[in-house]
């Protein structure tokens, strides 16, 4: 079974991260209940946040987590959910993140962002030399603050 990890953050937006669960924890099992099959996951979707604790939303929803960034081992693929907050106040508070990121790289996790979330992959230099996207309100700041990024709006 493949591990999927989302990385969690305060400030992150809820649906970002709820839409991924969603989306991996569903593949595949609805056309097998359609079907009559047995469902089997494809996927184990976890939670991780800067410390292993619970983060809060920018909708003020409280949300579990399963594990610290410090705690993954080993994942097939790890995400970047949008950030919904301040968007520097955000960068700022939440190093834990771009350190884990650097660490995932040299690690050959597969990595992803949605959205504002690529403002953490850019921080942490993954995305140098590379073609991203991000949100078309955030083009100006993007470009200013990763300049050997391609931003493709």
């Amino acid at each position: 079974m493949k591990q999927v990890v989302i990385l969690a953050f305060d400030g992150a937006l809820a649906s970002a991260i709820t839409g991924i669960v969603d989306l991996f924890s569903m593949a595949g099992a609805s056309w097998n209940r359609i079907q009559n099959q047995q469902v089997e996951r494809l996927f184990e979707v976890k939670i991780a946040s800067p410390n292993g604790q619970s983060i809060q939303c920018i909708n003020g929803i409280k949300m579990h987590v399963e594990l610290s960034y410090q705690e993954i081992q080993h994942a097939d693929l790890v995400v970047v959910p949008t950030i919904g907050a301040a968007l520097l106040s955000v960068l700022q508070r939440t190093p834990e993140l771009i350190n884990f990121l650097q660490y995932a790289q040299q690690q050959h996790f597969m990595i992803a962002a949605n959205c504002t979330g690529n403002f953490f992959l850019a921080e942490a230099g993954i995305l140098n030399g590379k073609q991203a996207t991000t949100h078309w309100g955030f083009e100006a700041i993007f470009k200013q603050r990763y300049p050997l990024v391609e931003l493709k709006v």
